[in-house]
This record gives C-alpha cells, structure tokens and sequence, in this order.
C-alpha cells in the first residue's frame, strides 16, 4: 500500500512536469516562450507569443493530464481520496516546477482546473465560469485565473467541511482546496505585482518573437 501510494504521488509529479506549452514553442518556433511574455509556459502565454491554435492545444492538454491521471487512479482498487488528494497537488507541482525544464513552468491553472473537475465537478464549472467572467470584464487573464481559484478554493473547503450530501465530496479534499490554491495564487506573484502596478498584460495583446528557424 505505502509502494502504491508513494508511486501514484511520483508518477502525477511526473507527468504534471510536461510542459505542453515549452513543447509547442520548440515544435512550431523553435523558442522558449519563457523567455517571452510572463515568462510562464501555460495557454495564455502561448496565446500571446505562438497564437489561437496552439494556444488552444496547450490549454486542453494541461488539463486533460490532469483529468485522465486522476480518473485513471479512481480505477485502482486500492486507491482513496487521500492518494487522488495528493496526487493532484503533486501533478499541479509539477506543472508549476517541472523537472524536465529546470523547474521552471507554467501558473498551475489548466492542471488545477482539470483536477478540480474530477474532485467537484460543480465547483469545477463555477470556477471556471466565474474566472471567465472575470477575464471578460477586466482583461486580465490573471485576474480571472486568482478569482476563480480563491472561489473554487473556497467553496472546495466550504462543501468538504460541512460534507454537503449534493456534491459527493470528500472531506480530505479540503487539503486541494487549501494547498491548491497556495500554490496557485503564489506562483501568480509577480502577476500580482504588476496589477497593482497597472503593468500587466490584458487579454489579446500579442508578443513579438525572434525566431531561431
């Protein structure tokens, strides 16, 4: 069981460390993309340096790692809400310090998203759908991306801690909300500096990059 459990946690690290949008930069331009823009290598700075399709690519990607590691997991006859728990924090480190990359990835936000929708997939879809409205009205992806995490990390904790029947949850699962969100909102510090500042990049405005090809 402890092999197991050890295991599952090294294995989501793993596969969170595939850096989808570092490997499209060196597929279609032969770049870093963090070398550009925020610097991340999620969706929305392949939106910004590599374009719409890639970008598109990347996002789905990113959190269909999550979704199918974590639905593979449910599969195994000895796995419980604690291993799938930590899992996911482990795959969202990953993507956030990959080890193939000089741990140095992306924000965390498809990953958390697509295991977010297997833990609740309720609060999956609020999250998503308020992060979106956020990024509509202000502009800001990362604005979006910080509200929908604090709310989908509240009402996580908020459905755990009062085991609410109508969301199937698990009161474990207060550690994603809690931890998830830590990691989230931290690796978005510098994002957060520059809204404060008023130096952030909205949503749409483009990167102009030196190709090497």
């Amino acid at each position: 069981m402890l092999i197991e459990f050890l295991l599952s946690i090294i294995i989501a690290y793993l596969i969170g460390s595939i850096s989808f949008g570092v490997l499209a930069g060196y597929i279609i331009h032969n770049i870093d993309i963090r070398k550009y823009g925020s610097g991340g290598s999620g969706a929305t700075n392949v939106l910004r340096t590599i374009g719409k399709p890639a970008a598109t690519i990347v996002l789905l990607l990113d959190i269909s790692k999550a979704v199918i590691y974590l639905l593979l997991l449910n599969l195994l006859p000895n796995n419980t809400p604690l291993i799938s728990t930590l899992s996911a924090l482990a795959l969202l480190s990953g993507h956030i310090w990959p080890i193939y990359f000089k741990f140095h990835g992306g924000r965390g936000i498809a990953p958390a998203l697509g295991a977010l929708l297997i833990i609740n997939p309720i609060i999956g879809i609020l999250s998503f759908l308020i992060a979106i409205i956020v990024m509509i009205i202000s502009k800001y992806v990362s604005l979006g991306s910080i509200i929908g995490t604090l709310f989908g990390a509240i009402s996580l904790s908020l459905v755990s801690f009062y085991n609410l029947p109508m969301f199937a949850n698990e009161p474990i699962e207060v550690l994603y909300a809690i931890f998830g969100a830590i990691l989230i909102v931290g690796s978005h510090r510098k994002n957060i500096k520059r809204l404060l500042n008023k130096t952030e990049s909205k949503l749409g405005e483009k990167i102009k990059i030196k190709t090497d090809g």
